[in-house]
């Protein structure tokens, strides 16, 4: 599922394309319910100022001042590098499901300064790749551990069968890359443990 910025950019451009989409319309497009179009309809609005209006006669949105835009991510030649290069260490360790997520990022970078360097990232980065049996992470759960070890925020986790272990509340505190796989340092009523990313089936929230 692509991310809520990624989701923005495209609405943004789906507008100014001029065709007065309306609330089913951009429903359909991002796969969205209507709480979510007028959400990121007002985020654009507020947040980054841009003067999106609806047309009750066409019945779509437009944007009333097409010079505005979003603002662009700036990027030294330095940090583009290493952006592509962390892109490419968490596709080959995470697996392919992260790739088609971060095509955008890869894209952008690749159009503008550092295009001739893409393609040879494959022979000068080296990551010991799991097994090729191995299930793919979701980056999804991938990226709500991480804001999870960040908040030392309490979840609720359940495994993957054959393992089913049922839910098990802990408190996570590390996301390591050892032994060619993702690992979750964790701990359960007062107890060290190391949780295998690839067996977690999903995770939620737990209010402590």
């Amino acid at each position: 599922m692509p991310s809520r910025l990624h989701r923005l950019v495209n609405m943004d451009a789906y507008i100014r394309a001029g065709t007065y989409p309306g609330v089913d319309q951009l429903c359909r497009a991002f796969e969205v319910q209507p709480r979510t179009v007028h959400q990121d309809i007002k985020e654009l609005r507020e947040h980054f100022r841009l003067d999106i209006r609806f047309d009750r006669i066409r019945g779509g949105y437009f944007n009333a001042s097409p010079q505005q835009r979003l603002p662009p991510i700036a990027l030294t030649p330095e940090q583009s590098l290493l952006a592509l290069s962390a892109v490419e260490v968490l596709c080959r360790t995470g697996g392919e499901a992260f790739r088609g997520i971060l095509a955008p990022v890869v894209n952008a970078i690749c159009n503008s300064k550092w295009v001739e360097v893409s393609p040879r990232l494959a022979d000068v980065i080296e990551v010991v790749a799991p097994a090729s049996d191995r299930p793919d992470l979701s980056p999804g759960i991938f990226c709500e551990l991480v804001k999870a070890c960040a908040q030392r925020r309490h979840l609720r986790i359940r495994m993957k069968q054959p393992r089913g272990e049922g839910k098990r509340d802990i408190l996570p505190n590390q996301l390591l890359f050892a032994e060619s796989s993702w690992w979750l340092l964790a701990e359960e009523r007062g107890k060290s443990m190391r949780i295998a990313l690839a067996s977690l089936e999903s995770i939620e929230t737990v209010a402590i």
